[in-house]
């Protein structure tokens, strides 16, 4: 079984656990049909396959630089660039959680706003902080390079 059938697998049935009233992560839910829908979206729009390996994020690099020059010729609203941002990070997010495990934490527990994080425990308990990292990819550029993050956030799990 493929990582994303494992993952359709698991959102259809934390998904009918929510419909039948049983108490679910609705952010965890919410994030994993994200990623689905990123894997889904990026094949039909750019014509690359995401598989939720390391290498995908350099794929995903890619994209997002592709984006940054779309939204700089058409100019879409805030709310259009954070529809790819949720889905990117919940992309970005899955593949973190299936190499080292992690938890979406609400934004509500945070001080600042810079939406939810993903929790992980590498060399110590991290907050990453997704949606705004790439959002900032998307309007900022390349210094906000996802492939460097991602790689970053790897050194520290030696």
């Amino acid at each position: 079984m493929s990582k994303y059938e494992e993952l359709q697998t698991k959102y259809n049935e934390e998904e009918k656990k929510y419909k039948n009233g049983e108490q679910v992560d609705k952010l965890r839910l919410f994030y994993m049909g994200q990623a689905l829908n990123a894997v889904d979206y990026t094949k039909r729009a750019f014509g690359v396959e995401l598989d939720f390996s390391e290498e995908s994020i350099k794929a995903l690099e890619g994209i997002l630089d592709r984006l940054e020059q779309i939204v700089k010729i058409e100019k879409p609203s805030d709310e259009q660039i954070l529809l790819f941002s949720r889905a990117y990070a919940g992309y970005i997010g899955q593949v973190i959680i299936f190499k080292w495990g992690g938890k979406w934490i609400d934004e509500k527990e945070f001080n600042i706003d810079n939406g939810p994080a993903l929790r992980v425990y590498i060399s110590w308990e991290r907050n990453l902080f997704l949606l705004s990292k790439v959002y900032r990819r998307i309007t900022q550029g390349a210094s906000e390079n996802i492939w460097g993050f991602y790689q970053m956030i790897k050194s520290e799990t030696k």
